[in-house]
């Protein structure tokens, strides 16, 4: 059964909303000294909350907030790789 459009909106409204918790969760829990900025659940947040907002901001075709977290997604993902030791060569 196909869901209807004005469901999948919800959907990814919802999506880009937790996206945003996520992304201002970390940036409190840090601020608060109640994790690091290193700490990987940190950075997990960012990851799982600029993949929020790429997804509802190409669903709007608003392409200012999904340029924006492209760079903090790779920023985030080169963070995490660092976390586990893993080297980029560019």
């Amino acid at each position: 059964m196909r869901s209807s459009k004005k469901t999948d909106n919800i959907i990814i409204e919802a999506i880009g909303w937790l996206g945003v918790v996520m992304i201002i969760g970390a940036y409190a829990l840090s601020i608060f000294e109640l994790i690091a900025i290193s700490d990987r659940s940190y950075i997990g947040m960012n990851i799982a909350g600029s993949l929020g907002l790429i997804a509802s901001s190409l669903h709007k075709k608003d392409m200012q907030p999904v340029a924006l977290n492209i760079v903090w997604l790779i920023i985030a993902l080169v963070a995490i790789m660092r976390s586990y030791d893993i080297t980029l060569v560019f």
